[in-house]
Order: C-alpha cells, then sequence, then structure tokens
C-alpha cells in the first residue's frame, strides 16, 4: 500500500447504494510531484501532520546497488520544508 499512487474501494453505503471512493497518495515522490534523486528508488512511505509533531515523513528507498534505507523527517515547519529536507537527505544516499 505505501508504494500506490491511489487506491479505490467499491462499496455499498448504509441504504445499499453503490459508492466508490478513491484516496490519492500525499507523498510527493510517489505521486511525481517531487523529483527523486538519481540512483534511487522510492519504495513507498508515510506522510504525517500534527500540532506537536509538525510535518513528518517517513520513507523507504533503495539504491541502484540494492542497498535498502529508511529515512526520516519530523518536526519540518511546512510541506516544503519538509520535502526540501527529506531530498537533502536521500540524495546523500546516492552521492
Amino acid at each position: 500500500m505505501i508504494s500506490t499512487s491511489s487506491y479505490t474501494a467499491n462499496y455499498l453505503d448504509g441504504t445499499g447504494a453503490s459508492v466508490s471512493q478513491t484516496w490519492m497518495v500525499s507523498n510527493k515522490y510517489i505521486n511525481g510531484e517531487e523529483e527523486t534523486p538519481a540512483g534511487l528508488t522510492v519504495l513507498g512511505g508515510k506522510t504525517g501532520t500534527t500540532q506537536a509533531a509538525g510535518n513528518c515523513l517517513v520513507m523507504a528507498s533503495t539504491a541502484e546497488n540494492g542497498d535498502e534505507y529508511i529515512s526520516v523527517v519530523m518536526k519540518a515547519g511546512s510541506r516544503p520544508a519538509l520535502y526540501e529536507n527529506m531530498t537533502n537527505i536521500i540524495r546523500k544516499i546516492v552521492e
């Protein structure tokens, strides 16, 4: 699930009517809004935001040599800052 860009569920609501609901991933590396550094593949991740934790992202990736990494950014002040910090971290993997 963490590497899926969207998920659609089809179900019946309380009245028996057919409903289709699609959820889109908020991880910008998975949805293509943020460029992943060359030589690295993002396997998936989980974003989250709370007042106490700020903007957070935990992400799994793999380098071309097969090494796997887990990268974590917490307490970013904004979503742009979150992805700037994560890009700086994961760029170090392929340097």
